[in-house]
This record gives structure tokens, C-alpha cells and sequence, in this order.
């Protein structure tokens, strides 16, 4: 499980600087002027060498487009895997608690104190309700 999570993480971290970068790179060309230099000499963009640089550079973004998609598809499924995974390991985590609690439950039982019983009121009064009670005396003399 950790391993799973570990690569997971790693991929993760791997990938988002290039995803940055891609997206960097790729998306804020467009509508902008692009200078090639080739050999220390600065190219025309009608000229042939250039645009041999200019399909190069959108073959490797081609390339690193598909192998991003292609990465992430594997990080996708290596996800679903370790969910996967983490969803048996809690169903068998659950069935060692029960299996735990069963069999400490005859020890526990025997473990605890006698219950005690609540006290029985006694008898508080022993005149009945309409009789006068003298509480307190005091020195009325």
C-alpha cells in the first residue's frame, strides 16, 4: 500500500513541473512572433530551415502531448488500484476489529466488577404525612 502511494506521489510530482511548462510553452505561442537561431544566425520564419525547426518543435509537442496523456492514464489507473486496494484493506481491517471484539468479549465480561444494584430508599419518615414533626428547637424561654 505504501509503495502505491509512494509512486503515486512520485508521479504526481514528476508531472506537474512539465504540465506547467507545457502549458507555458505551448499555449502563450500562439499570436506571437517566434525567433529561430540556428547556428548563431537568426532565421526568417519563410525560410526552409526554419520551418524544418518550427515542424520539429511541434513534433516534440505532439510527442510530449501523448506521452502526458498516456502518463496520466497510468496514474489514473494506478489510482483506481491503490483505492482499490485501500478498500479491501479496510474491509479486512474491519473483520479483524469484529473477530478482536469477539473473542474479547467472554474475557471482558469476566474482567468487569458486579454490577452493584441501586440502594432501596428506606423509610425517611417514620410518622405518617399529617402528623406535625418538630424540626428544630430553639431557646424560646
Amino acid at each position: 500500500m505504501r509503495s502505491g502511494l509512494a509512486i503515486l506521489l512520485f508521479f504526481t510530482w514528476l508531472l506537474s513541473p512539465f504540465s506547467l511548462l507545457g502549458k507555458a510553452s505551448y499555449c502563450d505561442c500562439e499570436g506571437k512572433k517566434i525567433v529561430i537561431i540556428k547556428n548563431g544566425k537568426v532565421l526568417n520564419s519563410t525560410d526552409k530551415e526554419a520551418q524544418e525547426v518550427l515542424e520539429q518543435i511541434n513534433q516534440e509537442i505532439v510527442f510530449l502531448e501523448e506521452w502526458q496523456d498516456v502518463l496520466w492514464e497510468r496514474i489514473s489507473r494506478l489510482q483506481s488500484l491503490f483505492l482499490e486496494e485501500q478498500r479491501e484493506l479496510f474491509k479486512i481491517q474491519q473483520s479483524l476489529f469484529k473477530d478482536l471484539k469477539d473473542s474479547l468479549d467472554p474475557f471482558l465480561e469476566e474482567q468487569k466488577p458486579p454490577r452493584r444494584t441501586l440502594p432501596q430508599p428506606k423509610k425517611r419518615f417514620p410518622f405518617s404525612r399529617g402528623e406535625a414533626v418538630l424540626v428544630s428547637h430553639g431557646p424560646w424561654d
